[in-house]
């Protein structure tokens, strides 16, 4: 009985949460405040609690967001661990615009996708749970690191 709940629980988390979580790359602070309440700010970052995630949100230099992380908190990790996948795809279809999302590279720890726009990169790390949302210039710099 308890496995059936938990596993009611996931399916729930995955179809649920997301749809609140689709904040758009280039929005700027206030309209991610106002999307997801207070924000704890460290060096010119934000980070967005939106349950089952931690949304950490870097800006440019106009203000606009152009790096989403999306990383599972600490109590959400053994629940839905092996539903990341499905957590970006959601999230993926809510940034798509209506465009399509192409697969521009897979490996044992992470896929890549790019927008048929090529204005927003979606990386996944299977390892360390956590979903990238960035814009091209975010993706570069991210690569150099």
């Amino acid at each position: 009985m308890l496995q059936r709940i938990s596993t009611l629980i996931k399916v729930g988390l995955v179809w649920c949460f997301p749809c609140l979580l689709s904040a758009q790359i280039g929005e700027t602070r206030e309209q991610l405040k106002a999307r997801y309440g207070p924000a704890l700010s460290v060096g010119g970052q934000d980070v967005f609690e939106s349950a089952p995630f931690h949304i950490t949100v870097f800006y440019d230099e106009l203000g606009r967001s152009r790096l989403m992380i999306y990383a599972l908190a600490s109590k959400a990790r053994k629940a839905i661990t092996n539903n990341v996948e499905a957590y970006m795809k959601k999230i993926m279809t809510d940034l798509s615009n209506g465009l399509d999302w192409n697969l521009v590279e897979k490996k044992v720890s992470e896929a890549t996708y790019l927008r048929s726009d090529k204005k927003l990169f979606a990386r996944v790390n299977y390892e360390e749970n956590l979903i990238f949302f960035m814009t091209p210039d975010a993706m570069r710099a991210y690569e150099r690191r």
